[in-house]
């Protein structure tokens, strides 16, 4: 299970990388969502980096998590956070996490 782990930390990390359009190696745990990064500045009708990231969230959650996420008891705030995230409903839904993803090596 480590290395899905693993995999899924670099896919989750790439995918960050990708949205925010900064160099992987750049990306640290404790990044913080509201404080270290940066989104275009769009308007109210076009999504921005944030907006996908939350759409990554969303996506890969199951019920139970959902009702977290909207009560407010689980709270991603980090990167670790999504890559812990990712990882959890890993577990519960693969197919839907690699959909989000990409295909894991």
């Amino acid at each position: 299970m480590d290395n899905i782990n693993e995999s899924i930390r670099q896919k989750a990390l790439l995918r960050l990388s990708q949205i925010f359009k900064i160099p992987v190696e750049t990306l640290r745990g404790e990044m913080s969502f509201s404080k270290d990064f940066e989104s275009r500045s769009v308007s109210i009708f076009k999504r921005n980096e944030f907006d996908v990231v939350l759409d990554d969230i969303r996506d890969v959650a199951n019920r139970k998590t959902l009702t977290k996420l909207d009560s407010g008891s689980l709270v991603i705030e980090t990167v670790d956070d999504y890559i812990n995230h990712m990882v959890d409903c890993y577990r519960e839904t693969p197919s839907i996490v690699t959909n989000v993803l990409g295909e894991l090596s």
